[in-house]
């Protein structure tokens, strides 16, 4: 049997394929119809253009920087203030940074190079312990952090400011990282394309008339164009693989429970049940499995196994090329051809609310507000707002179709199987054109849902130099495996291109 298996969907009779094809076809002239207009709309928009970073370590992985400043190569100060200045170069470009900490972070990266040259902790004590030592990072705007802004995209909390950090600031502090900004988000991270009335809208660094995704927008946004080694997101529905896609980096979303939720967005920690996790964007594969791991609460560590390697040619494959969704886009050939190109490549190798907390929004108030331009709130917001009107579907038969999906699913995967599932059915659309395809984000919220580990990864630009990506999945726990093909993939075909490449 092939080491790569295609996942079937399942037909349910002639008339109901012939009903799919037809709603396919319909949604497909859609799509094509409305393509053609913003397409037309945007070429009049000039595309900005960010420079290339001048200093070859804006470029290097995570684990590079900490190594050579552990090791005395380069100081933690000197990475920090590059990539300041970096973020000062472009961000007036990408709108990515929205309140930053410059000044306290070189002071923390002054005292790490002391601790370092006083050698009362060594070399090894420091890679087991605080492997992010002296590393820069950025985090998401939701994500609470002492000293800086909070508001959640929300105009009634512009004033807002974190008095604590959230429990997975603390984590990735603890290992030693130095946080020096945070970065855009939709309002209350409830939308696919990161805008909101408090500080604007977040450009995509491969085409400024196109969108860097959301909710964690601003952080993929700035780890792509160099002004961050690496990101720290949430994700509740592909919050942080929808932008890691759009602006090419990667990606991951831990195995669901693995993570203390305390001050991510509005959580207290205490909540009963919740299909938010948290995860890194990064510009390489190999940076994901030690970014991820500082996050994981430590007495869970262990279900994760690490410290065991996986081999690659022992596992098994599966792909699907099109989910067969009506409800979203279909998926773009090139998107189809990249991914076909994937599984050839590893064949051949063998192998509701919008108010602080203190009442509800009148939906209807603000749809009228909207029209004489007084509203506070984005029109994806208002969007949002509307759900709570719309009916909802039988709870006891959603319970039990996502029941027997996961268990169809895990008994496919198993212990040693993984799943190429697409990221998205198109590439990151013009700026505001998501509000014609609302439900796009299915491609990405489902695995929320079924609380698995997945990581988007890079496969290549498309044709008109905008990123290609898919969704490596597998069964609780397996976030190694998701690493491991993650890297895999990357030495066959690449991952991260630049940018700044595209405009060559």
């Amino acid at each position: 049997m092939d080491l790569v298996t295609s996942v079937k969907q399942k037909q349910c009779g002639t008339e109901f394929s012939f009903l799919g094809g037809f709603i396919t076809f319909i949604s497909m002239m859609y799509d094509t119809f409305f393509n053609y207009i913003f397409s037309f709309i945007n070429s009049f928009k000039k595309v900005k253009k960010i420079p290339p970073p001048s200093d070859p370590l804006l470029k290097e992985s995570v684990i590079s920087l900490a190594q050579k400043i552990r090791n005395r190569e380069v100081s933690s100060e000197k990475v920090v203030k590059i990539y300041i200045q970096r973020i000062k170069e472009i961000n007036g470009i990408l709108n990515a940074v929205v309140h930053d900490r410059f000044e306290e972070a070189i002071k923390e990266a002054k005292a790490a190079d002391e601790l370092i040259k006083s050698g009362s902790v060594s070399d090894e004590e420091l890679k087991s312990t605080k492997s992010l030592f002296g590393v820069p990072f950025t985090s998401k705007e939701s994500i609470s952090a002492k000293g800086m802004s909070w508001t959640r995209g929300l105009i009634c909390r512009r004033d807002k400011i974190g008095i604590e950090d959230a429990e997975v600031i603390k984590c990735l502090k603890n290992n030693g990282a130095i946080l020096i900004a945070v970065t855009n988000i939709p309002e209350f991270c409830m939308w696919v394309e990161t805008r909101n009335n408090v500080y604007g809208q977040t450009n995509n660094p491969y085409n400024t008339n196109r969108s860097v995704g959301g909710s964690s927008g601003g952080e993929a946004c700035i780890v792509t164009s160099c002004g961050s080694p690496f990101g720290l997101a949430t994700d509740l529905g592909g919050s942080i693989r929808i932008p890691a896609y759009f602006c090419g980096v990667y990606g991951h979303k831990l195995t669901g429970g693995l993570i203390k939720t305390r001050g991510m967005l509005f959580r207290t920690g205490e909540e009963p049940f919740t299909i938010v996790s948290a995860g890194t964007i990064t510009r390489y594969a190999k940076d994901l499995k030690m970014t991820s791991s500082a996050l994981v609460i430590p007495e869970k560590l262990p279900l994760l196994k690490f410290n065991i390697e996986v081999d690659i040619k022992s596992l098994k494959f599966y792909y699907v090329l099109n989910p067969g969704d009506v409800r979203v886009s279909a998926i773009d050939l090139r998107i189809e051809k990249a991914l076909l190109n994937v599984v050839r490549l590893i064949k051949e190798s063998n192998v509701n609310e919008l108010s602080p907390q203190e009442g509800n929004v009148n939906v209807f108030v603000e749809i009228c507000k909207t029209l004489f331009q007084c509203s506070s709130y984005t029109f994806s917001a208002i969007l949002n707002l509307l759900n709570a009107y719309l009916p909802l579907p039988n709870s006891s038969w959603a319970e039990e179709e996502l029941k027997n999906l996961k268990t169809e699913l895990l008994e496919k995967l198993g212990e040693d199987g993984v799943l190429l599932f697409p990221s998205y059915p198109t590439v990151a659309p013009y700026h505001y054109q998501q509000y014609l395809r609302p439900f796009n984000f299915a491609y990405m919220s489902i695995f929320n849902a079924l609380q698995l580990p997945v990581t988007q990864i890079p496969i290549g630009l498309s044709d008109d130099g905008m990123p290609l990506g898919i969704q490596i999945v597998a069964g609780p726990y397996k976030d190694k495996l998701c690493f491991a093909v993650a890297e895999y993939i990357e030495s066959l075909i690449g991952g991260w291109v630049p940018p700044f490449s595209s405009y060559v």
